[in-house]
């Protein structure tokens, strides 16, 4: 009954966010609903401080501007990954 539940849940998450998040120790594996490859994963780890920071990767290398703009400036993960479902939503959509 628990998996089931836990299984629940992260499908709404998957659903509502955009976003599968595969909890891997203290490290958090997000890979987004419009990714253009299997490999466009992106890796927080969860600091002692109940803070979560990004981890590099050749995917978040690519998004530099972007974590430079909301995470470094802005200090928001949720801006962050929504800036970054919105850009992947237009890429894979035409909507102009």
């Amino acid at each position: 009954m628990f998996k089931q539940k836990i299984q629940e849940f992260r499908e709404a998450c998957y659903v509502l966010f955009g976003f599968r998040i595969d909890m891997i120790g203290q490290q958090f594996k997000l890979k987004s609903m419009f990714a253009e490859k299997p490999s466009d994963t992106l890796l927080f780890s969860k600091q002692d401080d109940d803070e979560f920071i990004l981890l590099e990767n050749e995917y978040s290398k690519s998004l530099s501007k972007e974590i430079h703009a909301f995470l470094t400036t802005c200090h928001s993960i949720p801006a962050f990954l929504s800036h970054l479902t919105l850009d992947l939503f237009n890429n894979q959509t035409y909507l102009n």
